[in-house]
């Protein structure tokens, strides 16, 4: 974020951010990270603003408390902006209405908002990713594998219809002793269409990222 964003942030939810979250967005040592929701600590302030006040709204969240991210599973991560050196604070998804400080088995609590992004950053490097690297873009789909993948669609569909129509044939053929020879290979037809279908969907939606000409 810039600090005319941060300005215009400030100003929509007219709080004051405190200088030490100011100083940790507008360096943020991760840089795949800027200007994405992708981490715990979100760079858009659109989202930001977006986002803090729907909670506002929707969930009696106190102006005082300042929503920064969230843990990926619903999560929030907020801060204190009447503090000065803020904790971070961690907000239950099921419970809007109690906070409390993060913290770890070999940290005591509360973390400051510098200590707090220190440790996700020792985890990101102990996992061995290179916070300096910018993100790699996704290479897009070709015309041919967006068709592709509309017609996988629609065989991945017909392959989950014709199981349970396959089941009730052979229901009906067991109770009125009709022949229908072509049940069984109904089924298995089903079967080969959901598994083929859905391997090549998860192929078409493969990590694009590390290797463009995969």
């Amino acid at each position: 974020m810039t600090r005319d964003e941060l300005l215009r942030l400030e100003g929509v939810l007219e709080v004051a951010l405190p200088p030490e979250y100011v100083q940790l967005v507008l360096e943020l040592p991760v840089a795949r990270e800027r200007g994405t929701t992708d981490g715990p600590l979100w760079d858009v302030a659109e989202k930001l603003i977006a986002h803090n006040l729907h909670l506002r709204r929707e969930c009696d969240w106190p102006a005082h408390m300042f929503c920064i991210g969230e843990d990926g599973g619903g999560n929030q991560f907020a801060i204190d902006v009447r503090e000065t050196d803020p904790c971070v604070f961690e907000v239950e998804f099921e419970d809007f209405g109690t906070h409390f400080p993060v913290s770890y088995p070999d940290l005591p609590a509360p973390l400051n908002l510098a200590r707090w992004f220190a440790v996700y950053i020792e985890d990101l490097e102990r996992d061995g990713i290179d916070i300096s690297a910018p993100a790699v873009p996704q290479m897009p789909l070709t015309k041919l594998e967006m068709i592709a993948g509309r017609v996988l669609i629609g065989i991945f569909v017909i392959g989950i219809l014709l199981l349970p129509v396959s089941g009730l044939l052979a229901l009906v053929r067991r109770l009125t002793g009709w022949s229908m020879a072509y049940v069984p290979a109904l089924a298995k037809t089903g079967i080969v269409m959901f598994a083929a279908s859905g391997g090549l969907m998860m192929w078409l939606g493969r990590d694009r990222s590390r290797n463009p000409a995969a």
